[in-house]
This record gives structure tokens, C-alpha cells and sequence, in this order.
């Protein structure tokens, strides 16, 4: 004789959860860096365009994403010489760039290079080398260390996905009866 009783154990699907659990930290990335957009850019208080123009690149990852935005960011330069050509600014290396949004973008991390996962890490970097802004900024304008503030705030709120959704327990009872396979050999 044999008395039998099969109980199969949870299963955890940790694929799916690693897989949403990125998918969630990603979103809160996108929500930090609209705070953080929203906190900095604003406290630039220069409208030549390459310094707020740093922050192109950041605000084009969030809109094509959909992450709502409360500031705006000129894209078309906002001064102009007396002769009417764009402001120019020597960089640190000594080229002169037109001093306009988009020269400001192409000194910042780059759209697709916002946000990288790297094994098991999701990594968010951004920085400018707008030389100018770079002076500035840590002295007086502190546009960096308020957006900065704005980020951890909204990543202190990361709740991550709850384990339990990932969870399958199959009950052993099986069956009209509601009761255990059991089976007797003799």
C-alpha cells in the first residue's frame, strides 16, 4: 500500500519581476528628472539659450516619453549681437560656438545616454560641459544642487513592484472534491 498526496510548490517568476521592477524605475526616473528639469531650469537666470539649452537633451528624453513638463526651455537662441548674429562663446577648448540652444544640447549627455542599464543596475547621468554654466552655477545660481534636491526627493517616494504579484502558488487540492490526490497501491 501507498498513501500518496502531491503538493506542488510556488513558483516565483523572478524574469518578470526584475523586468518590472526596471520598467517602474525607469518611470520614476522619468518623474525625478521632470522635477528635477522643473527645479533647474528655471533658476538659470539667463536667456542666451546654450545654458538652459544644456537641458534640451533631458527635456526631449521626457516628452518623447510622455512625462509631463511645467517649464519652458527656449530651443531658438534668445540674444542676438548689435549686427544681429548669434552671441558667440569661447569654450574651454578654445572653439567658438554660437551661443544657442542647441549648442548647449550638444555639451549635455546625450538623449540615448540618459538612462543606461548596465547588468543589474538601471544608471540615470546627466551633465553639461557649457563651460559657462559651469562657472556659475556652484557660485551663485545653484540651478544643479536645487534639481538635485527635486530628484531624490521623488526617488525617497520609489515604491518598487510588490513580490507577491509574481507569485504562483497552484493549490494541491485538485478536482471536484476538494480534497488531495491520493492514491493507494496494493
Amino acid at each position: 500500500m501507498r498513501l500518496e498526496v502531491i503538493a506542488q510548490m510556488p513558483s516565483f517568476n523572478a524574469k518578470g519581476y526584475v523586468e518590472q521592477y526596471f520598467k517602474d524605475l525607469k518611470h520614476q526616473y522619468f518623474l525625478a528628472a521632470s522635477d528635477f528639469l522643473n527645479i533647474a531650469a528655471p533658476s538659470v537666470p539667463i536667456d542666451t539659450g546654450m545654458a538652459r539649452g544644456s537641458f534640451l537633451n533631458l527635456l526631449n528624453l521626457l516628452e518623447a516619453n510622455n512625462i509631463p513638463i511645467n517649464t519652458d526651455i527656449p530651443r531658438l537662441p534668445q540674444h542676438v549681437n548689435k549686427n544681429g548674429t548669434p552671441l558667440t562663446y569661447v569654450h574651454w577648448d578654445g572653439t567658438r560656438l554660437d551661443k544657442t540652444p542647441v549648442n548647449g544640447a550638444a555639451l549635455s549627455t546625450r538623449t540615448n545616454r540618459i538612462i543606461a542599464k548596465q547588468g543589474n543596475k538601471l544608471i540615470f547621468t546627466y551633465e553639461t560641459e557649457v563651460w559657462h554654466y559651469n562657472i556659475h552655477d556652484p557660485n551663485s545660481w545653484h540651478s544643479y544642487a536645487r534639481g538635485q534636491a527635486a530628484f531624490a526627493l521623488r526617488m525617497q517616494n520609489f515604491v518598487p513592484p510588490k513580490p507577491g504579484t509574481f507569485v504562483r502558488i497552484l493549490n494541491f487540492f485538485r478536482g471536484q472534491s476538494a480534497s488531495p490526490r491520493i492514491t493507494y497501491n496494493t
